[in-house]
């Protein structure tokens, strides 16, 4: 993702210091109860849709996820950057 090397980590670890640096006020964008909404997620299909009403999506999940990236990482930078000034 965004050319950048991936770190596997125990979910336990990952539980814990979203809940330190929340508590700390480290961080402000994800509580602890977020990692379980990612870690159990529900997947579902938009097969029926698609079939049922002829409805065509503008981007596909990999695009979609990819403009995600981008965009936080561009306003990740503006964010840090306007912390600067």
């Amino acid at each position: 993702m965004l050319g950048k090397p991936s770190i596997p980590l125990p979910s336990w670890l990952l539980y814990w210091g979203i809940k330190i640096t929340w508590r700390l006020k480290l961080q402000s964008k994800a509580q602890a109860g977020a990692l379980r909404m990612i870690q159990y997620s529900t997947l579902m299909s938009g097969e029926k849709l698609t079939k049922e009403t002829g409805y065509k999506y503008r981007y596909t999940g990999p695009e979609a996820f990819d403009i995600f990236l981008r965009s936080w990482a561009k306003r990740s930078l503006q964010v840090a950057s306007s912390q600067i000034h």
